[in-house]
């Protein structure tokens, strides 16, 4: 059986991977996650990382976008997310 991976976003935000929570440390986090399943194309690194974290530096916004992206990859495995130096997908 194929895993599948679900996002609520009407009402509280939820990501589901077969079924159960996925567990994430922020709501960042998830907000990356649904920017990402709503443009189904990847995303340089410093988009991303203005579009969510606009308030910090260069520096600090690619920062929170590494250890964002670690939760992520780390709740959710290898199969959901494409990460590479310069772009996420």
């Amino acid at each position: 059986m194929e895993e599948i991976l679900s996002l609520e976003l009407l009402g509280p935000p939820r990501a589901a991977r077969g079924g159960m929570d996925v567990q994430v440390d922020t709501r960042k986090a998830v907000a990356l996650l649904a920017y990402l399943a709503e443009t189904r194309v990847s995303q340089s690194r410093a988009a991303l990382a203005n579009l969510l974290w606009s308030e910090y530096d260069d520096d600090r916004a690619r920062a929170a976008l590494r250890r964002t992206l670690s939760n992520l990859k780390s709740a959710l495995g290898d199969r959901w997310l494409s990460i590479d130096r310069a772009a996420v997908g």
